[in-house]
């Protein structure tokens, strides 16, 4: 079979069938939605094909361009699975929810094809193999028409997002759908058969189910339980250090929530300290009885686990000049504090322009000049006291910084190749770019609508 390198032609041939698919729901979510008063949704199509055209992107650029990398090994690995299904299907059932163990890895046959065994015997790998299998059952074991399918189905993730923003600020739907849906890092690092894919959409529904629970405060649903659920079980399955990072920024935002409803001023200063002090506690139980799920990533392991991943990828010999260095880190808690700044800022910040070495880090390095050009723009011309006060009153701003600011820590702290640093930080892209604009343009609407008045 004729391939262009890597993906077979007919491929390209089925592709449109798929797309007139997702395209025809996608219309009627868009037409039903508006006839019903939601006027934000004439955005849903157009930022459901910014997934789709950097599924496609990714597909391309890492067949054509790169010949190979961490997707089309994910791609291989799923294979067998897929295979499985098709000859056996009992076999296919124990190792997609049973243990991935030498046992199970047997069931493979020379007929199906073998896993990668460093991505079988990895828990967190093999859950995107196991996941990734569905999508490659539905495009006939197609890389890039499953890729597609991913890409769209993780949309959901980033329209909560949205539907979440606009909830609080209708008004200003055309300049947060660019925070939201039309993010380059997002569409592309977000839209292929990667770990970062499924992360990305279940940090949005964590953060939009955890609203609807315990701040809309609509516990009798069953959608937002159930959204909830999955998008803790995803992150904790697959990356349990962005479930870490956003657990306690989600409880914060809840506190300063409660605080903000509370009118009287000593009561909002004496309580906040003493919710936050209970916070910790109880975020400290949590994450201690998770200690076995959380694996390398728990209280206990954690530093050690940064000072690790910090030295394997600084390794000059296997990635070139791909990689850089915040600093020594010793895997204390002192030495991490010292480093937070600069790990901060290459969280958000890097790659710089300067600093890309092929083209797609070029785009990147483009982006986070952008990003950091819109930082200083935003935070410093509204002035020091508009950025005070819209910060200090809006609880969903608080909650984005703080979210964007300790995972940029984690990212910056653990990440020391910018290949990887590129894919980690998408989950800050939304919420760091969002309270940029509300903290720029809310304020700006406001004195608007008094004016109309």
């Amino acid at each position: 079979m004729e391939t262009l390198s890597g993906i077979e032609y007919w491929e390209f041939l089925l592709l449109p069938i798929y797309l007139i698919v997702i395209y025809y729901f996608a219309f009627r979510i868009k037409s039903l939605n508006i006839k019903r008063g939601n006027s934000y949704y004439k955005y849903y199509v157009w930022g459901l094909s910014a997934k789709i055209v950097g599924s496609i992107t990714f597909c391309l650029i890492y067949t054509l361009y790169y010949h190979g990398g961490d997707t089309t090994m994910y791609y291989d690995s799923t294979v067998p699975f897929v295979k499985l299904a098709s000859t056996d299907f009992t076999s296919y059932i124990q190792v997609l929810f049973g243990d991935n163990t030498p046992e199970t890895m047997s069931l493979f046959t020379s007929d199906t094809g073998v896993p990668y065994s460093y991505m079988y015997y990895d828990d967190k790998t093999c859950m995107v193999l196991r996941l990734s299998s569905f999508f490659l059952l539905g495009s006939f074991k197609s890389f890039l028409i499953a890729s597609v399918l991913l890409g769209s189905a993780s949309y959901i993730g980033l329209w909560k997002i949205f539907q979440l923003l606009i909830a609080y600020y209708p008004d200003l739907s055309n300049v947060l759908c660019y925070a939201v849906l039309f993010v380059p890092s997002i569409t592309f690092w977000g839209s292929g058969i990667l770990k970062d894919t499924y992360t990305m959409a279940a940090t949005g529904l964590i953060t939009y189910s955890f609203h609807d629970l315990l701040i809309k405060r609509r516990w009798r649903k069953i959608s937002p339980w159930f959204l909830f659920l999955v998008s803790v079980w995803l992150l904790l399955a697959i990356k349990p250090y962005i479930f870490m990072a956003i657990l306690p920024c989600l409880v914060i935002w809840l506190i300063f929530d409660r605080m903000e409803q509370t009118k009287n001023i000593l009561i909002y200063g004496f309580a906040t300290p003493v919710f936050l002090a209970l916070l910790f506690g109880v975020m400290y139980i949590i994450f201690s009885s998770l200690g076995d799920v959380l694996a390398k990533f728990s209280l206990e392991q954690a530093l050690h686990t940064a000072q690790i991943i910090q030295s394997d990828l600084q390794r000059s010999g296997q990635y070139g000049e791909n990689f850089f260095n915040i600093g020594s880190f010793d895997g204390s808690l002192l030495s991490a504090l010292q480093l937070s700044p600069a790990a901060i800022f290459a969280g958000l910040f890097r790659p710089h322009i300067f600093e890309a070495r092929n083209i797609v880090m070029i785009v990147s390095g483009l982006e986070n000049a952008v990003l950091l050009i819109l930082s200083v723009l935003l935070l410093f011309k509204p002035g020091i006291k508009q950025v005070y006060l819209v910060i200090k009153n809006n609880s969903y701003v608080k909650f984005c910084l703080l979210f964007s600011f300790v995972l940029a820590f984690v990212i910056g702290l653990t990440t020391a190749n910018f290949g990887a640093l590129v894919r980690f930080k998408i989950p800050i892209f939304p919420f760091y770019l969002s309270a940029l604009f509300i903290i720029y343009f809310y304020p700006k609407m406001a004195i608007n609508q008094m004016k109309d008045k």
